[in-house]
C-alpha cells in the first residue's frame, strides 16, 4: 500500500481521513485503499552494475503483469543543469570526465546551487516528482507540480536507478513507507574496475580507482556523495560480480542475479511463499541482537549458526559487569549503572570512545600547525 494511506483502525471497522466517516468491513476498505504500487532503488558502487539489475527487474516485473517503469538519477540530474544554465557532457564517446561532471552537478544540487536551500536529498526530492509525472502519463491526466496525483489502483512498479548518497534512501522511505524497496548490488573491486575500463575510453587503472573512491565516500565535499553509507541501509542485496554474459550476445549460466531478483518480486508480491535463506536468518538474528547494546557510538551485533540454521551463540558490544556478565542483561534495574547512556549524572552521558577519538585528532591537528602545515577548507 502507499504511504500516502492515512488512516485510523477500529476493531472491525475503518474511519477514512478526508472522505467522511463511516462503517465498513476494514478488508473492503483497505482493499479500496491500496495504491498497488512500489517502489524500488538500486544502489552499489561505480561498475557494479546497477542498470543492469534495474532492467532485469523491469523485465520480471512485466512478466508478474506490473506494469515498471526505470527513472534515472542522471536525467534528474541533467534536468537541473539545464534549468540553471550549465554545459550538459557529451553522452558519446562515454568517459569517465562526462560522468565526473554530472557527479559535481549532483554535489550542486545537494549543496543547494540556485536554491539557496542545501539538501542532500535533492536528487530523491525530484525523483518523487518524476514519479507523479510518470503516473500521471500512465493515468492520462495532467501533471501539476505540487499538486498530487493519486493512484487509480493499477499495478505499477517504479525503479530508481542509482541512489548515491543515504539521505535519499531516509526521504524515500519516509514518503513511501513499506512501499519501498532498496536492492544494494554487490561486486567484487577488481571486476568492478574491469569494466569501468571497458565501458570509458579514459579509464585507465588508476583514474578508475580514483572515480571508485570518490563514489564510495567522497569526504572531501560536504555535500559529496556517499554511496557505501547508502548501501548498507538496503533491504536486499545482489551479487552482480558475475557477467550476465559469457560472451558477446550469450547468455551466462553462473549469473544468478536474476534468479534472486525474480525471488525478491515473489516476496514483495506475495505471489509465492519464500522462507528466509540461512544467511538471511543469520543476518536477521545478529541485527536483532545488536539492537540489545547500549553503546552510543555504535551498535554491533553477531550470530554464530550451524549448517542447518541453528543458532548457537548471539553477541553484542556491551561493558563486561563485576561478577560476569554485561549490564541490562537482568529483569530488574541494575544498580551502580555504569554504561555511557545511563550514567547517573546527566552530564556525564557521552561516548567515552567518540570523546576520545575527537581529543586524539584535536591533538593531531595541533600537532601539524604547530609544523607549519596547512589545509584548503572543505567546501
Amino acid at each position: 500500500m502507499s504511504g500516502d494511506i492515512r488512516i485510523s483502525a477500529l476493531p472491525k471497522t475503518l474511519t477514512v481521513l478526508g472522505q467522511g466517516t463511516g462503517t465498513a468491513d476494514s478488508r473492503e476498505i483497505l482493499t479500496g485503499e491500496a495504491s498497488n504500487e512500489i517502489v524500488f532503488a538500486v544502489v552499489g558502487g561505480a561498475g557494479s552494475g546497477t542498470s543492469v539489475i534495474a532492467n532485469t527487474l523491469q523485465h520480471l516485473l512485466s512478466e508478474a503483469h506490473i506494469d515498471a517503469s526505470i527513472l534515472k538519477a542522471s536525467e534528474v540530474i541533467i534536468e537541473w543543469a539545464n534549468r540553471t544554465g550549465k554545459p550538459i557532457p557529451a553522452a558519446i564517446p562515454k568517459t569517465l570526465q562526462s560522468v565526473e561532471i554530472l557527479q559535481d552537478y549532483g554535489d550542486n544540487m545537494r549543496a543547494g546551487v540556485g536554491t539557496g536551500k542545501p539538501d542532500n536529498s535533492a536528487v530523491a526530492l525530484r525523483l518523487i516528482l518524476h514519479i507523479q509525472r510518470t503516473r500521471a502519463q500512465k493515468m492520462g491526466v495532467e501533471f501539476k507540480p505540487g499538486t498530487e496525483v493519486k493512484p487509480d489502483g493499477a499495478r505499477r512498479a517504479y525503479i530508481l536507478d542509482s541512489i548515491r548518497h543515504p539521505a535519499e534512501v531516509n526521504l524515500l522511505r519516509q514518503v513511501y513507507g513499506d512501499a519501498f524497496v532498496l536492492i544494494g548490488v554487490v561486486c567484487d573491486q577488481s571486476k568492478r574496475e574491469d569494466r569501468m575500463r571497458l565501458k570509458y575510453a579514459d579509464a585507465g587503472a588508476a583514474n578508475a580507482r580514483k572515480f571508485m573512491t570518490r563514489d564510495n565516500a567522497d569526504d572531501d565535499k560536504k555535500h559529496g556523495q556517499h554511496v557505501a553509507d547508502a548501501f548498507h541501509l538496503a533491504d536486499f542485496f545482489i551479487d552482480n560480480t558475475i557477467d550476465r554474459e559469457s560472451a558477446p550476445g550469450t547468455s551466462n549460466r553462473d549469473w544468478k542475479a536474476s534468479d534472486d531478483l525474480s525471488r525478491l518480486v515473489k516476496i514483495v508480491t506475495g505471489s509465492q511463499l519464500e522462507r528466509p535463506r540461512l544467511a538471511e536468518t543469520a543476518m536477521y538474528h545478529a541485527y536483532s541482537t545488536q539492537m540489545q547494546s547500549a553503546c552510543l557510538s555504535r551498535q554491533v551485533g553477531a550470530a554464530l549458526v550451524d549448517r542447518n540454521g541453528n543458532v548457537i551463540a548471539t553477541g553484542t558490544n556491551e561493558v563486561p559487569k563485576a561478577g560476569g556478565g554485561v549490564y541490562g542483561e537482568a529483569v530488574s534495574p541494575d544498580t551502580g549503572e555504569a554504561r555511557c547512556a545511563f550514567f547517573e549524572n546527566p552530564d556525564h552521558r557521552y561516548c567515552r570512545n567518540t570523546r576520545e577519538q575527537i581529543q586524539i585528532a584535536g591533538e593531531l591537528l595541533d600537532s601539524l600547525v604547530a609544523m607549519g602545515l596547512k589545509y584548503p577548507e572543505r567546501s
